[in-house]
């Protein structure tokens, strides 16, 4: 039975903030194209004395299991509720929605024509952690594709006088049939450290499997139900 472990980081410095938190109703899980979620409930008494280690957009949460990471993302919300504090967080590319082009054009980065939008998203990243105070020391994949965005028609543009969100640039980019696709990772380093990863797949994440098949009574414990109408 693994042996869960949850704890805080500093978003910023990556100082832990507290070793192992007592979480408890404890419901997390990745997603396709987008960030996730993780939530836990903790005593009031609690949150009291510990509130530096749960500071909403500055501290990291991550979740452990015999020494392996399974989650990491930002706390972004604590709220009461039936006399416990709930506890919300999401993965790396929730931060992104927190930041927006106040340069234009990802800082001299575009506009773009016929670029490959896993090139987009890795300077989005780039534009969006080298402001003050806001790496969080994400990594993202060299991965490349063949699709292409923008034309010298219309090129694909980033304005400052939009303020465009660049959580909402990410989705974008991702949206289109046959476009990238993203999910948020996190891992130990050798010398004990986090990695945390934006990983891009292209034309899909990950590869399909021919060589497993499911059988009852051999990988499927019970009778699957048949209904007729």
């Amino acid at each position: 039975m693994a042996r869960w472990r949850y704890f805080t980081q500093h978003a910023l410095t990556g100082e832990v903030l507290h070793p192992a938190l007592p979480l408890s109703d404890v419901d997390f899980g990745g997603e396709m194209n987008g960030p996730g979620a993780f939530s836990g409930t903790l005593s009031p008494r609690f949150v009291q004395a510990n509130v530096d280690s749960l500071l909403p957009g500055r501290a990291l949460v991550f979740a452990e299991a015999d020494g392996f990471l399974r989650w990491g993302g930002l706390v972004w919300d604590i709220t009461a509720e039936d006399g416990e504090y709930r506890i919300e967080a999401a993965s790396w590319s929730s931060y992104l929605t927190a930041r927006h082009d106040t340069h234009g054009q990802l800082k001299g980065r575009g506009p773009y024509v016929y670029a490959d939008p896993c090139r987009i998203i890795r300077d989005v990243w780039a534009y969006a952690q080298e402001q003050p105070d806001g790496n969080l020391g994400v990594i993202v994949d060299s991965t490349a594709s063949t699709m292409k965005v923008g034309t010298p028609a219309e090129p694909w543009n980033s304005f400052w006088y939009e303020t465009p969100n660049l959580g909402d640039h990410l989705d974008d980019l991702v949206s289109e049939e046959g476009a990238p696709q993203y999910t948020n990772t996190c891992r130990y380093l050798t010398n004990g450290s986090v990695e945390k990863r934006l990983k891009l797949g292209y034309p899909r994440l990950g590869t399909r499997r021919t060589d497993i098949s499911f059988k009852t009574g051999v990988n499927i414990i019970d009778a699957p139900p048949v209904q007729y109408a």
